[in-house]
């Protein structure tokens, strides 16, 4: 279980802008969490067990995305 009030400074790659607001090709590149790397397991955890809080994250971007990857 994965305390997302603890996981910071995500970074996203696989971002098209024309596939707004789905998304889908969009995946986490690193994260820190608990003040270092997630490991790859931990974010294939979170992309699965939390895709609701991902896809807010990912949103959050939204202003500042111009099509391409971050």
């Amino acid at each position: 279980m994965i305390n997302l009030s603890e996981v910071n400074d995500i970074e996203f790659s696989g971002i098209d802008n024309s596939d707004y607001p789905n998304y889908s090709d969009a995946f986490i590149e690193s994260a820190i969490y608990k003040g270092r790397e997630m490991t790859q397991e931990e974010i294939d955890e979170l992309m699965d067990d939390y895709p609701e809080f991902v896809y807010n994250q990912l949103m959050n971007l939204q202003p500042f995305l111009n099509g391409a990857d971050l």
